[in-house]
């Protein structure tokens, strides 16, 4: 049998992970709270992860501006810093490496979370992708009834 390397330590441009398996972002939507913040289960999550060379988080939000869903935690508010800090602090604690991945969602993202605004976006190109807010979704009637 060949030699794997993807449970050996890897140490390169002044990055040193555990092993070789990188968890890549998925979004966990579990801020479930007004002000975007990265909350107890979200450490919890990353923490149970720790265990990755190096964990890449979901997408976290740079600015009001830049939301594109809900319950997604943001990173540009003193509050949710410090809601990051609880989950990069489980991971370090577990002898882990994690990533913030910034996100900016431009276009695709609904006037409902900018208090009624066009989302800011580098065009005026619709993606027309379904977005989730608060209210509810509602199906379209479709054109046979």
């Amino acid at each position: 049998m060949e030699k794997t390397f993807l449970f050996e330590p890897y140490n390169k441009n002044d990055l040193a992970l555990n092993n070789r398996i990188v968890m890549a972002p998925m979004t966990r939507a579990r801020s479930n709270n007004q002000d975007n913040v990265a909350t107890e289960l979200t450490a919890t999550y990353y923490e149970q992860r720790a265990s990755a060379g190096l964990i890449i988080t979901e997408g976290t939000f740079i600015s009001q501006e830049a939301k594109g869903s809900i319950n997604i935690p943001g990173i540009y508010t003193e509050q949710q810093i410090k809601g990051w800090k609880l989950a990069t602090k489980a991971v370090h604690n577990k002898n882990g490496k994690i990533f913030a991945q910034l996100w900016h969602t431009g276009a695709y993202s609904h006037p409902d979370l900018h208090e009624g605004k066009l989302p800011l976006a580098p065009s005026d190109y619709n993606p027309e992708q379904q977005v989730f807010t608060e209210k509810v979704y509602n199906k379209p009637l479709l054109l046979n009834q």
